[in-house]
Parts: structure tokens; C-alpha cells; sequence
């Protein structure tokens, strides 16, 4: 096993000694490039972090239209029972 991966299906008996090491030797040196380059914390691959990671910024601006809904959708609700009750 290279990296996790399992290279006994590669072995093919055709194919010489030397050229099987020398494409282990590859793979390996693929995986241990990719492993150091992109290894970041496992909650940055989580939906998560994904969809619920915000700047400041956005987040007020965020908090400022969700606020206007609600004064407005509270306004009409009690506009509306103010007719309805008079």
C-alpha cells in the first residue's frame, strides 16, 4: 500500500521489477505532494463552513434586511387587527 491506496491490482506480470517501483515511487510522491498541499482543518470541508461562514459585513447587512422584514411584516400584522377590530 502507497498512501493509502492498494497497488497489488497494478502488478502485472509483464511488467518489470523496475518499472513497478518506479511507478510506486511516482504515485507516492504524487500523494505525499497533494497530502501537503492541500491539507486544511476537516470543518473547512463541512457544508457548514461552506454556507454558514459570513464576513462581518455581510453579516449586517444580513441582519439589517432580515430586520426590515420583520418590522415590516409586524407593521401589517398590527395594521391589519387595527382594521379588522375597528
Amino acid at each position: 500500500m502507497i498512501g493509502g491506496l492498494d497497488l497489488r491490482f497494478l502488478e502485472v506480470p509483464f511488467l518489470a521489477d523496475e518499472m513497478m517501483s518506479a511507478m510506486r515511487a511516482e504515485m507516492s510522491d504524487t500523494a505525499a505532494q497533494t497530502a501537503s498541499t492541500s491539507k486544511k482543518p476537516l470543518y473547512e470541508g463541512s457544508t457548514q463552513y461552506k454556507n454558514w461562514r459570513f464576513s462581518p459585513e455581510k453579516l449586517t447587512q444580513i441582519r439589517a434586511s432580515l430586520n426590515t422584514a420583520a418590522v415590516s411584516v409586524i407593521r401589517n400584522t398590527f395594521e391589519a387587527d387595527e382594521v379588522c377590530s375597528a
